[in-house]
């Protein structure tokens, strides 16, 4: 017997197949439209879209910390110790909260730091600062610095130039009249000479046994005679 051919499959019917091929190239034409264009690119390249980093720049750092809003404490002090502060903060803890505590006035703070000037338990150094910065706020509360006879130096060479910066009359004869007793000969003298300068005898060079007495009795005037300088050569 001769062996038959297999029979052929059905065949495809060539419209079908030509219609479902424009319908998939029109449905990837309208994706293609429609679909966002960064998509369509490679990944690498689409990354290059993202939003920029919101880390600032160190030119930005610099302008915020300008900016900054936020307070700096002052330090207290009044004329030419005011700059000066900004850029000699001081040494010490306890006089630095002084002069920087806004609760306090000006006299209060006078009153703490010649407290501190007048404690001889304390470093000389700390004194040393109270007092310089005590002079500006309230030279009168350092006023019994005078009557210590034993005053280290430098105490009392910087009192003594408070002295010739004071601006009260009486304050000044009393603070030098004091220094009269100082155990350093040389404060003794400069305490003499600006005593003597103050009550108009500096000229007759008396001793301190008569710029004594002229002291008390130019201290015992009234208040309103201060500047008049009634003192009997």
């Amino acid at each position: 017997m001769t062996p038959q051919a297999p029979k052929p499959g059905p065949k495809i019917n060539r419209t079908l197949a030509a219609g479902i091929l424009i319908l998939l190239l029109a449905g990837l034409s309208a994706w293609y439209l429609v679909t966002p264009k960064n998509q369509h690119e490679p990944l690498e390249k689409s990354a290059s879209h993202e939003a920029p980093s919101k880390e600032p720049s160190p030119k930005q750092t610099d302008e915020e910390q300008i900016e900054d809003p936020s307070p700096t404490q002052k330090k207290r002090a009044r004329g030419e110790s005011r700059s000066a502060r900004a850029s000699n903060p001081a040494t010490f803890p306890q006089i630095d909260r002084v002069l920087t505590d806004d609760r306090i006035s000006d006299e209060e703070a006078a009153i703490e730091l010649a407290e501190i000037a007048l404690n001889p338990n304390r470093p000389k150094p700390e004194r040393l600062e109270a007092m310089e910065h005590g002079k500006n706020l309230g030279f009168s509360h350092l006023l019994p610095l005078s009557l210590d006879p034993n005053l280290p130096l430098p105490l009392a060479e910087s009192y003594l130039h408070g002295l010739h910066g004071h601006d009260q009359t009486k304050e000044q004869v009393s603070g030098a009249l004091g220094l009269l007793n100082h155990s350093d000969p040389d404060i003794r003298q400069q305490a003499q000479t600006l005593l003597g300068f103050l009550l108009e005898a500096e000229e007759d060079n008396e001793s301190p046994d008569k710029l004594r007495e002229k002291a008390d009795a130019f201290l015992k005037q009234p208040e309103e005679e201060d500047g008049a300088m009634n003192i009997e050569h």
